[in-house]
């Protein structure tokens, strides 16, 4: 269905894949920090609260990529729709149902950074 005219948008996972190599390596070096080395070989003491917390940490980390990457969503603007879609949905707005395109900044959160957000003023929903 993809056609010249049409622009994909798709998710980006840089975070979670910059956060996932920080924190595997700071798990990595923290274990064999809190290791012992015994008659030349490295043992890994996994039971230190410190090393069972960034082995969680970087679990979410993993499942949170594979999460994303797995519904693959995206927004794809064609020259007639602009069309959500996901690995299990895909929602379809024609140009003329669109009465009109927001374009704000709001912070999310209460925190100091300000995020774009783009709204969509669609005829018959709120």
């Amino acid at each position: 269905m993809k056609t010249q005219d049409q622009i994909i948008f798709s998710q980006t996972t840089d975070f979670y894949w910059k956060s996932l190599a920080v924190y595997s390596v700071i798990f990595i070096f923290f274990s064999i920090f809190v290791g012992t080395i015994e008659n030349g070989e490295i043992k890994i003491i996994i039971r230190n609260p410190i090393v069972i917390l960034l082995g969680f940490i970087t679990l979410i980390t993993l499942i949170s990529l594979v999460y994303r990457w797995w519904r693959a969503r995206a927004i794809i603007v064609g020259p007639q729709s602009i069309i959500f879609k996901s690995r299990f949905s895909k929602i379809e707005f024609p140009i003329s149902a669109i009465k009109m395109i927001i374009f704000t900044r709001e912070r999310i959160f209460r925190t100091k950074r300000e995020f774009r957000v783009i709204k969509l003023v669609i005829e018959g929903r709120k």
